[in-house]
């Protein structure tokens, strides 16, 4: 379970981050 929980979490920060990134060329 904490293995899922961790790799879900940090799945979040790439989408995150990704987002941040995009967010940055198209705004």
């Amino acid at each position: 379970m904490l293995r899922t929980a961790l790799l879900t979490t940090r799945g979040h920060i790439d989408l995150l981050r990704v987002a941040s990134a995009a967010c940055r060329r198209g705004c």
